[in-house]
C-alpha cells in the first residue's frame, strides 16, 4: 500500500519532472548559472554518482539497467549528475584497453560481474571508458545534465590526509599527468551537449597545500580544457577538503574563461571537525556559527564588497547525511544546511545517488548509508529525507530582467515544507509547490499575505495563527529572534515571547504559536522558519 508520504512525494516530483527542459550549453551571469541562449537561470540540483573506485565503472550497473537508473533520477527531482572518475584510468598503461569484465575479474568481484551480465549485458565486454560514456549518453537521453568530476588519481575510495592523492606533487598526484588526463576527457566529451561542467579536482588536502601552487595548477588546467571545450563550465574547488575558498577574498582568481568559471564547496556535519559540536553545542548557536562560517569560507563569492566587485556561481557539490536518520549530528546539521541552501538559492549535488558499491575498503557490495537510493537502486532509501529537498529543488531566484518582483516564502527547513493559505483564515503546511507569498518589512512589522490587506496574527499559546486584516494589533507584529535569527516571534498580552510552530491534527498541519525555545539546549528546529526571497511566480 502506498502511504500518504509517498503520494505527497510523488506529486511533488512529477511536477518537477515536467519542468526540467532548457537550452544548452550553460554559461554564467554574475553569481548565477544560466541558459546561454535565453539568459534564464538554470539551477543545478544534482546527485553524485561515483565512478572513480577500483573497478573504474560507475556504481550500480550490477543492480539495475543503466537506462532505468537514468530514468529514475529526474523522477526524483534531480536534473544532473556529478559523475566521478580517476586520473589513472585515462593515463596509465593497463587501463586503456581494459574491459568491464576484465576489471571485475581482476578484482575478484564475481557477484558484481554477474549482476552486470544480468542487468547490462551490452556493457560487460566493452572498455571501461566506453562504459562511462554509455552512462553519460544514457543520462543525456533522459534529460539529465552531467558534471564530470576528477575525484582522485589512484582508483580508490577518497579521501584521507595520507592517501598520497591530496595535493599537487603528492607521490600519486602528478599535476602534469592530471592535466594530461583532463585533456583526454575534455576531448572525448567536447561534442556531448549534456556534459555541462568539468570539475577540476575533488577535495584538495594535506600538508603540501599552498595557495600559490593552487592558483598555478588550477589555472593551468582550466585554460587547457577550456581551449579544448570552450562551451562547458569549468568548476574549481578550494583547499582543506574543498571547505576553504577564503583566500579569494583578498586575491582575485584573475581568470574569467569567457563566463564559464564556477567555484565549488563541500560541507558535511563532520567538515572542519564540526561533528562533535553539532551534538554538544546549543543548536541555535551552532547554526548561527555555521552560517557565519559558510559566509567566511565561500559564501562571500555570491556578493560584492568594497574591495571585490566580482561575483561567481558557487556549486555546493557535496553535502549529505545518513539517510536512515540514525546520526543525530547529521540530522541537526542538515536542518541548518537547508537554511543556507534555501536563502542563497544554491546550486548543489547531494552525496550520493548510490545505494551500494561494487567494493569499498576491501568489502564486496557494501551499503552506502548516505545514498539517496536503497541497495536495489530502484527506489529512494527514505522518502521523508528526500521530501526535505522540496524547496531546494525549485528555482527561487531568476537573474533574468523579466523575472517577477521579489516576495518571500514562509519556509520550514526541518520539514522542507512551506506555509499556504487555503480558503479559510489559517496557514497550512504544504508542499512548496503550493505556496503563498508573504511580505515583511523588518522586525516589529506585520507579515502580510502578498497582494492582500491580510496578515498573520497570533491568538495565544497553542492557538492557531490567523490570517486577518487586523494588522495593527501587537500580536500581528513579528520579529526574528536571537540567537538563531530563525525563530519568528511576537509577544502575547503579558509580554511573553511566542514563536511560530507547526501543530499537527488528524488531517492536516497548521501554523500555531508556542512558547519560544531559544536557548537551544533542547531541540528547537521545529520552531525554525525563514522568509525566503523569490522572484519566480511560475514553478521551474
Amino acid at each position: 500500500m502506498i502511504n500518504l508520504t509517498t503520494l505527497t512525494f510523488l506529486s511533488s516530483f512529477l511536477f518537477l519532472l515536467a519542468t526540467l527542459s532548457h537550452s544548452l550549453p550553460l554559461t554564467t551571469d554574475s553569481r548565477w548559472i544560466v541558459d546561454d541562449t535565453s539568459g534564464h537561470r538554470v539551477k543545478l540540483r544534482c546527485a553524485n554518482w561515483p565512478g572513480h573506485m577500483e573497478a573504474m565503472v560507475p556504481e550500480g550497473l550490477d543492480r539495475q539497467p543503466v537506462d532505468d537508473i537514468s530514468k529514475l533520477i529526474p523522477q526524483l527531482g534531480f536534473n544532473c549528475v556529478r559523475l566521478t572518475w580517476a586520473t589513472w584510468s585515462f593515463t596509465r598503461d593497463g587501463y586503456q584497453n581494459l574491459t568491464v569484465s576484465q576489471s571485475f575479474k581482476k578484482l575478484g568481484l564475481t557477484d558484481a560481474r554477474d549482476g552486470i551480465m544480468k542487468n547490462n549485458p551490452d556493457l560487460l565486454h566493452v572498455g571501461i571508458h566506453d562504459a562511462q560514456a554509455a552512462v553519460v549518453n544514457s543520462l543525456g537521453e533522459h534529460g539529465v545534465m552531467v558534471v564530470l568530476d576528477n575525484h582522485i588519481s589512484t582508483p580508490m575510495w577518497c579521501c584521507s590526509e595520507n592517501d598520497n592523492n591530496g595535493f599537487f606533487g603528492d607521490s600519486d598526484f602528478d599535476p602534469e599527468e592530471w592535466i594530461r588526463g583532463w585533456k583526454v576527457v575534455a576531448e572525448r566529451y567536447k561534442d556531448n551537449q549534456w556534459v555541462v561542467g568539468l570539475s577540476l579536482r575533488n577535495e584538495l588536502r594535506g600538508s603540501k597545500q599552498n595557495v600559490s601552487v593552487w592558483f598555478h595548477y588550477t589555472q593551468k588546467c582550466a585554460k587547457a580544457i577550456h581551449a579544448i571545450d570552450p562551451k562547458t563550465l569549468v568548476i574549481v574547488s578550494g583547499l582543506d577538503y574543498d571547505s576553504d575558498l577564503s583566500f579569494l577574498k583578498d586575491r582575485p582568481y584573475g581568470l574569467d574563461l569567457n563566463k564559464k568559471l564556477v567555484f565549488e564547496f563541500h560541507w558535511y556535519s563532520f567538515t572542519a571537525g564540526q561533528q562533535p559540536k553539532w551534538l554538544s553545542e546549543p543548536i541555535n548557536e551552532m547554526c548561527t556559527k555555521s552560517r557565519e562560517w559558510f559566509q567566511k569560507q565561500a559564501g562571500f563569492l555570491l556578493t560584492t564588497s568594497r574591495n571585490r566587485t566580482e561575483t561567481y556561481p558557487l556549486f555546493l557539490s557535496e553535502f549529505g547525511i545518513d539517510e536512515r536518520g540514525l546520526n543525530e549530528a547529521d540530522n541537526r546539521y542538515f536542518t541548518c544546511f537547508c537554511t543556507i541552501a534555501a536563502e542563497n538559492d544554491l546550486d548543489w549535488a547531494v552525496w550520493g545517488l548510490q545505494g551500494s558499491y561494487y567494493q569499498r575498503d576491501g568489502i564486496e557490495g557494501p551499503t552506502e548509508t548516505y545514498g539517496v537510493l536503497d541497495t536495489t537502486w530502484s527506489r529512494p532509501k527514505n522518502y521523508d529525507v528526500l521530501g526535505r529537498f522540496n524547496l531546494l529543488q525549485h528555482i527561487l531566484q531568476d537573474s533574468n530582467d523579466r523575472a517577477a518582483q521579489y516576495y518571500t516564502l514562509l519556509y520550514h527547513p526541518q520539514t522542507g515544507r512551506c506555509g499556504q493559505v487555503i480558503g479559510d483564515d489559517k496557514v497550512y503546511q504544504e508542499n512548496c509547490k503550493q505556496r503563498s507569498g508573504w511580505e515583511h518589512k523588518g522586525d516589529g512589522s506585520p507579515i502580510r499575505l502578498r497582494g492582500t490587506p491580510m496578515c498573520l496574527k497570533a491568538q495565544g499559546e497553542n492557538l492557531p495563527v490567523l490570517v486577518t486584516e487586523d494588522c495593527n494589533d501587537k500580536m500581528s507584529r513579528w520579529s526574528f529572534l536571537p540567537p538563531s535569527e530563525l525563530h519568528i516571534g511576537t509577544k502575547d498580552a503579558r509580554g511573553n515571547d511566542l514563536c511560530l510552530e507547526w501543530q499537527a491534527s488528524d488531517y492536516y498541519t497548521f501554523l500555531t504559536t508556542k512558547k519560544c525555545v531559544l536557548d537551544g539546549k533542547v531541540s528547537s528546529e521545529r520552531q525554525w522558519f525563514q522568509l525566503i526571497p523569490t522572484n519566480v511566480d511560475v514553478e521551474k
